[in-house]
């Protein structure tokens, strides 16, 4: 029975085979980072449209929060007014 050195180097469809099979492992490997890096990009995409949409939501918020107390001042306004006038 010869050694497994020998017959490894007897053997070319088992070197074949490595070979592919590490090809095969090397191209999923740079799929797998491009779809790693893809999914970075689309989080990233998602938390932009999140934060515009945030900021949207604040300026309109201000906005009232703003209107809000230009009314309270009238209101205000209008008590002290009332209140003198007794």
């Amino acid at each position: 029975m010869p050694s497994p050195t020998i017959f490894i180097l007897q053997s070319p469809d088992l070197i074949d085979r490595v070979y592919i099979a590490s090809r095969i492992i090397l191209i999923l490997a740079e799929k797998v980072s491009t779809l790693r890096a893809e999914n970075h990009e689309l989080k990233l995409d998602v938390g932009l449209e999140v934060m515009a949409a945030s900021e949207k939501w604040v300026a309109n918020l201000e906005a009232k929060v703003e209107g809000l107390n230009v009314a309270l001042g009238d209101a205000e306004q209008c008590c002290k007014d009332l209140e003198q006038a007794k």
